[in-house]
């Protein structure tokens, strides 16, 4: 599961991402720059904003975690949430 992979990344526990308050497509982020170099591919930047997630000591505290493309494509997270976002027609925008 997607959640699970985010949980390792992020170094919380799945149960923070599924409580009371889960990790919903409104508290993902899409963030799309030009391409540094003519006849590369756009950056596509994923952020993850945790708003209720507690710290150590117990106050909410809210985190932002953002993934962005590697040397290796195994580890990008963009491509499997675009991907389920896409199947679930998460987007607010129509893409055609």
């Amino acid at each position: 599961s997607l959640l699970l992979i985010y949980s390792g990344y992020i170094s919380t526990r799945p149960k923070a991402l599924v409580g009371k308050r889960p990790l919903l497509y409104e508290d993902i982020e899409f963030q799309v720059f030009p391409p540094p170099f003519k006849g590369q591919p756009p950056i596509i930047i994923l952020v993850i904003n945790l708003k209720y997630i507690k710290r150590s000591s117990g106050k909410k505290k809210p985190k932002k975690f953002a993934f962005y493309k590697g040397e290796n494509l195994i580890y990008y997270l963009v491509l499997p949430t675009i991907a389920l976002a896409l199947a679930n027609n998460a987007f607010k925008n129509k893409f055609t």
